[in-house]
This record gives C-alpha cells, structure tokens and sequence, in this order.
C-alpha cells in the first residue's frame, strides 16, 4: 500500500449531540455536517513527566506519562440558515453548545438562548486517509467579524474530552463472517471509530471498532473480506450541506433601536467549559466539565458622525444599551445577533485621512441572568 500524504481539501466534519459526556454518537443527519470555511483543527497532546530517580549520568534515563488533558478544536464556517424558518441552520449543534438552548417554533424561527448548562458533542472530522473523533466537546467561543466583504463567518473553539482514530490500511488475510479483523498496522485505529472496508460501509453504518489488541481490532459486527482488503476510517458522505451562506456586508445594526453604519464589527461569545482535568480516572482522560463565567464582548469601527458624539456621553456614564447585529434580508436565511444590555466604552478617536474614525469596545452584560445575548434565525 503506497504511503499517501494528506491532501487539506479533502477534509469532512460532523458534531453530533451526546445523550451522556464522553459517550461517542456517529453522525445520522445532514445537519449533523458542517462545512469549514478554512482548516479545521482538532488535537489533544499527552504531557510527561521526567524520572526524578538520581543516576551517574546527565542524561535523563525515563519519563511518565501524565493523565492525559483535554483536547482542542478550532472550526471556521459561514453562517449558513437553511432557508426555511423553524428549521436549524448548518452548525447548529454548535450553536447550541456555545450557548445552551436551542428554541424551535415550526415555521417561524429556531433561537439559541443562554442556560447555566451546556450540551455535549461528537466531534467526527475526515482528514484526507484519516478520520479522527473527539468524545466530550463543547464549544468555549464563538467569534465573528463582520465587514462589507466575503462571507458571513463564525468560529467555533473549544475543548473535547478524548480524541480517536481511523486510518487507511490493508486486511492482513481472509475473513469469512467474523468480528476478529487482523490489519497490518493497528496502530492506525483507536476503539470507537468506524471504517469501511473495500466498498462495503455496512449500508451506511459503518462499522465500529470495539476493540484494539496489537494488529487485530474486533469489530461490533461480523465482516468477511478478501486478503489484502482496504480498511479505511469512514464517516457518511452521501449527505448534502444545509441552506446557503450569507454575505457578510448584509449586516446591519442597531443601537438602542437607532440604525448605525459601521465599518467593521468584531464579537466574541466566551462561554467556557472547564474541563476537570485535575481529577484522577480510569480512562486517564477528562470524564467531566463545568461550565463558567461568560464574556461576551467586543468592538465597532464607525465613521465619526456629528451624531456619533453622544457614544462618548453614554460611554462616560455607563449607559446600557440594546444592540442588535442582523445579517440576510429573505425570510428563513435571517440570523439576528441580541445583546439586550449591552454596554459601550468611551470611543477612542483615530485620523485615518481624509476620515477621522472611531472605535468602541462593547460588553453584553445580563439582567436577572442568563439574558445577555441570543442567536436568532428566521
């Protein structure tokens, strides 16, 4: 079998809610599939620590493993409705992770509202010959800029409690209707992944790998195949991706229900998950999180307006404000952004000839709690 580089295009992701943290569900929807507009990440690096036992020599001789830390994703993707109302956009799953609640009312809207808990996901991303999972995700931040130029983007970031995986090899003899499947190198497969082998996908299932010993993986269900069969990691391919994505220069915004013209908008929608990655398990890795204290902040650019000088009075003063940020016009590819009271810093001013310019920090403060901010899509 030739040794394949990796090609960046060739790049798949699913986020698939959990029923239980930590527990994988493999995708079984198309608006499970989400679409990077970028490269996604998704990486989990074990930490050692050094033998302190003192020998004759300077070199050091042996090292442990630590209980392995939380990993990491970064997934960039356009805001995309799905064109019809009531019905989730691509990326909801996360959406809802970053905030809490997801809120569908047939026919008219699906609203992603704040709650003091946050669902977990599986997170199923193809790289090219290999496809690797992560049980336990959720989103820490979701982080947009808005100009008058490209497409509509968020990103999602956030940590996962164990990461997996499948790769690409060959069948090491003849099976004939058995779950004991032996490969050449089972170094390229984790338990709880899925492959198919040959062209067989097990009619869309796929199938699971319950367990991993040296070069043979046992399978959850029996598989027969020709020596020398492909095996390869495999997540669904046949599903279309949801709605459209918005330009980003069809964003609007208003403060305090005034509408405002701005040069650029910048968001950040910090809800952390904290893994507990302090406590000692028999998995080794992180089998919990909490969730903390939310930041929600952020800046606009604008033109300085004659009008515009009553930011620096309700800056001064600590004045709160609605701020509203809608992207799309047509009905079912709406996305409104609502921080209900938000608050403006003192702009700083900057020349920026033949224009002076100004820039206001926000932050979206709560009133009785767990009101700071909603996603809206109508």
């Amino acid at each position: 079998m030739s040794n394949t580089v990796a090609l960046a295009n060739e790049q798949t992701c699913f986020c698939v809610l959990e029923t239980t943290k930590g527990t994988a569900v493999f995708p079984s929807a198309a608006a499970q599939l989400v679409v990077g507009a970028g490269v996604i990440d998704i990486n989990q690096q074990p930490t050692f620590s050094n033998s302190e036992e003192i020998v004759d020599s300077l070199d050091v001789i042996d090292r442990f493993q630590d209980q392995i830390g939380a990993g990491t994703f970064n997934i960039p993707a356009y805001i995309r409705p799905s064109g019809a109302a009531g019905t989730a956009p691509m990326a909801g799953v996360l959406f809802k992770s970053l905030m809490g609640l997801e809120t569908v009312v047939g026919s008219t809207s699906v609203t992603y509202g704040q709650a003091t808990t946050k669902p977990s996901f599986t997170l199923w991303v193809k790289k090219s010959h290999t496809v690797f999972f992560g049980t336990g995700a959720c989103v820490d931040k979701g982080s947009l800029n808005m100009t008058n130029k490209g497409g509509a983007m968020i990103t999602f970031s956030g940590g996962f409690m164990q990461m997996g995986w499948a790769g690409t090899d060959e069948v090491d003899g003849i099976v004939s209707g058995s779950t004991s499947v032996t490969v050449q190198d089972g170094k390229k497969f984790t338990a709880g992944a899925f492959v198919k082998i040959g062209s067989d996908d097990n009619t869309g299932a796929g199938y699971r790998i319950a367990s991993v010993s040296g070069n043979v993986l046992t399978m959850d269900d029996s598989i027969s195949c020709a020596d020398e069969a492909v095996i390869a990691g495999w997540i669904p391919d046949s599903y279309s991706v949801v709605g459209a994505p918005l330009e980003s220069k069809e964003t609007g915004i208003t403060i305090d229900g005034a509408a405002a013209r701005l040069k650029s908008l910048n968001l950040d929608i910090s809800s952390p998950a904290v893994y507990q990655v302090d406590e000692i398990t028999t998995s080794q890795y992180a089998e919990d999180y909490v969730e903390d204290t939310r930041a929600i902040t952020g800046s606009i650019d604008l033109l300085f307006r004659q009008d515009d000088l009553s930011l620096f009075y309700d800056g001064l003063n600590d004045v709160s404000k609605a701020i509203i940020a809608t992207v799309g016009s047509a009905g079912g590819s709406i996305c409104k952004i609502t921080f209900p009271y938000a608050e403006l810093e003192v702009p700083t001013v900057t020349s920026n000839k033949p224009t002076v310019d100004l820039n206001a920090t926000l932050t979206a403060l709560g009133s009785s709690g767990e009101d700071s901010a909603t996603i809206a899509f109508t």
